[in-house]
């Protein structure tokens, strides 16, 4: 059985985490397969999500409880949560069932999160005296303000779907079937000339000098142009 399940559809691959005997959570062998299938892949859109009943219960603790390799297995899953969040395209993380500790932060490396209105997201890494290892602790500031982040560590505590679309850790709701509810979360932005989506998310952060390098890119686009001169035409 593959680790890691991949089906690429109108132009979006979804990548299934594929472990449920263990609620998916992130093995070395699970990391490893979803960071070759990441850096594999090239289309506009990528969708995250797990099979059987939970997106993703966290970090695998038996990795953690050995002690040794703990930094190579830490460096590893920050190799790959850096690898989503710097992937050209658009993606987003379908969470159902739980998405906590190591789960919570693979779903914040992606664009946008949608979870179900039951599911169970949060950081309990303060149980076991410990802290996020995967570089939830910056990426949570560009979703919550730093009282929210700070309450939501220190505390432990998870949130339902429904309380966490309030505060903004995640943009929207699961309605239906996963795939379902991402192909209709992802319709408006695939009507969309995709150039400018992709130029769009490498401009995001970037200097101004950039974002105006940006800009030209997609001005001087034979999409582009096919736009402008339609709009000229409709507008006599």
């Amino acid at each position: 059985m593959e680790i890691i399940t991949l089906q690429e559809i109108n132009g979006v691959s979804y990548l299934g985490l594929n472990r449920p005997q263990a609620l998916n959570a992130l093995s070395s062998e699970l990391i490893h397969s979803l960071l070759r299938h990441v850096r594999s892949i090239s289309t506009p859109f990528l969708v995250i999500y797990g099979e059987g009943k939970a997106f993703c219960a966290g970090a695998d603790m038996r990795e953690i409880a050995a002690l040794s390799g703990v930094e190579k297995y830490i460096l590893l899953g920050n190799e790959l949560l850096d690898a989503i969040e710097s992937y050209p395209g658009m993606t987003l993380a379908l969470v159902h069932g739980y998405a906590l500790g190591g789960g919570l932060e693979l779903a914040l490396s992606c664009d946008f999160i949608l979870a179900d209105c039951e599911t169970k997201l949060g950081l309990p890494e303060a149980k076991w005296g410990l802290l996020p290892g995967f570089g939830a602790l910056h990426r949570l500031e560009n979703r919550l303000n730093k009282t929210q982040a700070k309450k939501l560590i220190f505390s432990a505590q998870s949130l339902k779907g429904n309380e966490a679309l309030k505060i903004g850790l995640i943009d929207g709701v699961i309605e239906g079937a996963l795939i379902e509810s991402a192909q209709k979360y992802l319709k408006p932005f695939m009507e969309l000339p995709v150039h400018s989506l992709l130029e769009a998310k490498k401009a995001i952060g970037e200097s101004q000098q950039e974002q105006i390098k940006a800009f030209m890119r997609c001005l001087n686009h034979e999409r582009t142009k096919e736009l402008i001169l339609k709009f000229k035409k409709d507008k006599r």
